[in-house]
């Protein structure tokens, strides 16, 4: 274009990852922090480590670390709030788990949406 100006050649920074529901809305982890604290699981379970994984474009994991099971009838609230936002056929899965996958950075990602799972299923199963 001719112009003289400096130009950028890396910006550094965060990124946060996206879900989106059937509906094709987006939905980012902040609102998934909201949805947690509204059903009340991290306390009420104890729960120690929590990530969200989508293992379909319908389907999601919370994959959780604590003493106790999840009750059904919190999975059901939690499946309902997701299906109000993400579309009425969403699904919601629990997995108990010993141990959450470290990337290398260090940093643990509360969410992993579909494409980042696709990059590595086993990781999240």
């Amino acid at each position: 274009c001719g112009r003289q100006s400096t130009f950028i050649k890396k910006i550094e920074g965060r990124t946060y990852d996206m879900f989106y529901g059937e509906n094709g809305q987006k939905v980012h982890a902040g609102f998934l922090d909201d949805v947690l604290l509204e059903v009340d699981l991290l306390n009420k379970y104890q729960i120690k480590q929590l990530q969200i994984v989508q293992k379909e474009p319908l389907l999601f994991v919370c994959r959780y670390i604590a003493d106790n099971i999840i009750f059904e009838s919190d999975r059901l609230k939690l499946e309902s709030i997701y299906q109000r936002y993400l579309g009425e056929h969403i699904q919601m899965n629990l997995q108990k788990v010993e141990v959450m996958h470290i990337p290398e950075s260090g940093k643990r990602h509360f969410i992993i949406p579909y494409n980042k799972y696709l990059e590595n299923p086993k990781l999240y199963d």
